[in-house]
Order: C-alpha cells, then structure tokens, then sequence
C-alpha cells in the first residue's frame, strides 16, 4: 500500500491541517499486523500488555449477617446487610455460541453457590465463640478462617468462580448502597 507524502504550501505557511490529513490517512494505509487464527492482539506499553478481550458481567444478591471480632467500632456487634456481588468475566475469544460464558451458566453454577451458601446465612470468623453456639440451636452458619470482611467475601466468591472453570477476572462486592470491595486478577506484566 503506498503513503501519502506531498502538500501545498499556502503563503510561505504549512497548512497543519493538511498535515494532519496526511498523517491520518497514512495510518489507514497501513496493513494490519497479521494475527494466527485463535490469538489475540496485544500491545506492550510501559505499564503492561494491553490485549483484545471481551467482558460479561452479572450481578446477584444475597442476604447476610455478620459481625467483625477486631474491629473497634460497631462493626463488632452482629448486624446484617443486603448484599451485591458482581462478578466481571474476560476471554481473549468467544465461545461456538458467540458468548464469553453463557450468563445461564454463571447462574446455575456460582449464582446457585452463592444462594446456597451465602444468602440468609450468619458469616463468621471460625474461631467466633458464636459459631458452635449457633450451630447447636440449628442455625445456618458459615465459619470463615478469616474476617467475614467485603474484601474477604469478593475473595472467597472469586476463588469459587475459578474452580467452576469461569473466566473471572474482577469480584465486586457491595456491603452497602455506597461501600464495595474489590478482589481481581493481576494486571499483566511487561514482558522483557
């Protein structure tokens, strides 16, 4: 493909916006860098790989209570909160459908998890005095090795979309209307 290279001057004076023209219609011109089937682009920056990638997101709720053994403040008290997860999912291809995951599929696998595990359950620290007590009286608890913290729970709902074989890449989870905590993949190194 050839290039565009030649302007007119106009009183002695470079027309910029010939310029600019020109410039953009020598980046079209340019042949696109050539891909394998079943790869994708990705362009090395000084903060990291940039790839193609398409993204699905899906959102469930759950009901839950909960109560923070070290923290200072009320959050040490059990109360509860009407939660809101959402889990972002990537992939560099789509499926034989056209789809990154078929959202039915997030739902049946981690939105039937999420219901059954975490909805309308006590979520406490394992060694919480409470956890035997409750569980005595026939309560739903969920004993966790650490702090049932938004953080903690984005964690632990992440790890539980990867072992359903999903392409997860970011886990929200929204404790309130305005505070959320975030559990995500790594950001891709530079590669040297």
């Amino acid at each position: 493909m050839g290039t565009v290279t030649g302007y007119r001057r106009k009183n002695g004076k470079v027309v910029a916006a010939m310029r600019t023209l020109i410039s953009i219609v020598n980046l079209a011109c340019l042949e696109p860098p050539s891909v394998p089937k079943g790869r994708h682009l990705e362009f090395q920056t000084g903060s990291g790989i940039i790839a193609n990638m398409f993204t699905i997101s899906r959102q469930f709720t759950f009901c839950y209570g909960h109560r923070l053994l070290r923290h200072c403040g009320k959050c040490a008290n059990l109360h509860g909160h009407n939660g809101t997860v959402n889990i972002e999912l990537r992939n560099d291809q789509l499926n034989p459908q056209g789809m990154v995951v078929d959202f039915i599929d997030v739902k049946n696998s981690l939105g039937k998890w999420i219901e059954e595990t975490l909805d309308h359950r006590l979520i406490l620290e394992e060694r919480d005095p409470l956890v035997d007590l409750l569980r005595g009286q026939g309560e739903a608890v969920l004993a966790l090795p650490v702090e049932p913290t938004a953080e903690n729970l984005a964690k632990l709902i992440y790890e539980q979309a990867e072992q359903f074989g999903l392409p997860v890449c970011t886990v929200t989870v929204w404790e309130t209307e305005k505070c959320a905590a975030e559990y995500r993949m790594q950001k891709l190194e530079c590669r040297s």
